[in-house]
């Protein structure tokens, strides 16, 4: 039971870790994310 919770608060922690790297990433490259999707859509656009 024990190593169970143990792992479960490590499984959590990496989660934790993860997601705020993933967060800080979007919020630095907010600008260039931006504009890769806006491209991307407006190709979309222009096929269909």
């Amino acid at each position: 039971m024990q190593e169970n919770n143990t792992a479960r608060i490590l499984f959590l922690i990496g989660g934790m870790v993860i997601l705020s790297l993933v967060i800080t990433g979007i919020a630095t490259h907010w600008e260039e994310i931006k504009s890769l999707i806006e491209t991307f859509f407006q190709n979309k656009m222009i096929r269909m």
